[in-house]
């Protein structure tokens, strides 16, 4: 073989190794209890906080506007930038490779996020009025050891 055959095989197979290790998590091993709820905890708060700076700097910027109340609608439009929030940390969950003992909880859990964040949109005034729909998934997420991963 010529040396430009051997750096072309060798950049194969160099970018071969490199690619071995992107995509999907189907193959690795599924997280421990411990290191699903360090990672899923991780998640929950990142969205979290997110969602409390959208919140702070939305009523922020009503209090500079002077407006001493909040009506329904300027509620329905906060409430519209942080369902996203609560969607992305469920997908984000989704990725975890759950523990095989938990993967009926983990998928409880989701399953509830996701009923949750669709009743949300589907029924605004409901949220702004209750938020009852996050019971079960609230109620799952401790249970399960997922620490501020409400709405």
């Amino acid at each position: 073989m010529s040396k430009g055959t051997l750096g072309l095989a060798g950049g194969v197979i160099l970018a071969l190794l490199l690619f071995a290790g992107c995509g999907s998590s189907s193959g690795d091993e599924p997280l421990t209890h411990a290191e699903f709820l360090k990672q899923g905890n991780a998640i929950c708060k990142k969205r979290n906080d997110e969602r409390e700076k959208t919140i702070s700097e939305a009523l922020g910027k009503l209090a500079a506007e002077k407006k001493k109340t909040v009506v329904p609608d300027e509620k329905k439009k906060i409430l519209l930038e942080i369902i996203p929030f609560f969607e992305q940390g469920t997908e984000e969950l989704k990725e975890l490779e759950a523990p095989e003992k938990d993967e009926e909880k983990v998928e409880a859990i989701i399953e509830a996020r996701e009923k949750a964040a669709q009743e949300t949109r589907d029924d605004l005034d409901k949220f702004i009025n209750s938020r009852d729909q996050y019971k079960v998934p609230n109620e799952l997420s401790t249970e399960f050891g997922l620490e501020r991963c409400y709405q």
